[in-house]
């Protein structure tokens, strides 16, 4: 009993330890006065319209290793013109001060594909914790891709991105948090409705989020589909996510209210001024993984 007691309280000092080293000044937590004065109504905006989305569950907890299109951009396959290109250099400097610490990752990337004669750049959102940890959790699959847990985050993504078909399902599957189960559905009946033409028909399980109850956080499951244990789980821990996020975001945002930014910063520092994203992935990171759906193009 006693050495249970010791090697409990040596992990909670470990723990301690790994969230008070990773701290960061809040200041330096999601820095948006460091834009130009011409950005900063545009960059709270936008982290407004992240939070509001199923990038809450990347950013606050890692539930999801990766969020998507909270911001897009569409543009011909023409040279762009001055416009739209000024556009896109101002939304990736927006979201390279999307950053706490080392712990938080977000830019713009184009799909390889086109729709209706259009590229589409679209914002995204990585916790690099969770997505180190998804990495380690399908090694084999990331490594055929030459990806490992210490890849930058970009180098990840474009990977998965211009990836064959199925690979590309599969992994972007696993980034963005869906139950391994159901990547392993959606996969096979997408290899199955290219060879035969016939749609396989499915079921969602959705999780709501502040912008809408369902389709930002969802994935596809075989028709008929009772929502498991990982499903559920998944669900309790992003409602608790967002039950405190919904009432911060009536303290917080609103006219000659504080702000979304201050609404995030006080939810990740302590009382001391500092901030740490790490404080709650650690809290799910031994949680089933969960997630595969509308976020692709």
């Amino acid at each position: 009993m006693v050495r249970r007691l010791q090697v409990v309280g040596a992990l909670w000092l470990l723990l301690l330890w790994q969230v008070l080293a990773h701290a960061v000044p809040c200041d330096e937590c999601f820095p948006l006065e460091q834009l130009e004065p011409r950005l900063r109504h545009q960059a709270e905006q936008v982290l407004l319209n992240m939070l509001d989305r199923e990038s809450l569950y990347t950013v606050v907890g890692g539930l999801k290793p990766m969020s998507s299109s909270f911001a897009r951009l569409g543009f011909g396959t023409e040279p762009l013109d001055r416009d739209t290109y000024q556009k896109l250099v101002d939304l990736r400097t927006i979201l390279r001060h999307f950053r706490c610490g080392d712990y938080i990752y977000a830019d713009m990337m184009v799909f390889r594909r086109s729709e209706d004669g259009k590229k589409v750049a679209h914002a995204f959102v990585v916790n690099i914790p969770a997505l180190r940890a998804t990495i380690r959790k399908y090694a084999e699959f990331f490594a055929g891709l030459g990806i490992t847990e210490n890849s930058h985050p970009m180098e990840t993504v474009m990977a998965v991105e211009h990836a064959p078909p199925s690979t590309r399902h599969r992994g972007y599957g696993y980034l963005f948090g869906y139950p391994k189960y159901a990547v392993d559905f959606f996969v096979e009946a997408e290899e199955r409705h290219r060879r035969t033409k016939q749609f396989v028909e499915r079921d969602f399980v959705h999780v709501p989020t502040f912008a809408r109850e369902t389709n930002l956080f969802v994935w596809a499951v075989p028709k008929g589909h009772t929502p498991n244990e990982e499903d559920l789980a998944i669900r309790a821990q992003a409602q608790r996510i967002l039950q405190d996020y919904r009432a911060r975001r009536e303290r917080f945002v609103g006219k000659d209210k504080p702000g979304v930014l201050q609404l995030l910063r006080e939810w990740l520092c302590d009382g001391n001024g500092q901030c740490n994203v790490q404080k709650f992935t650690f809290a799910i990171e031994h949680t089933p993984s969960n997630h595969l759906s509308e976020e692709q193009p």
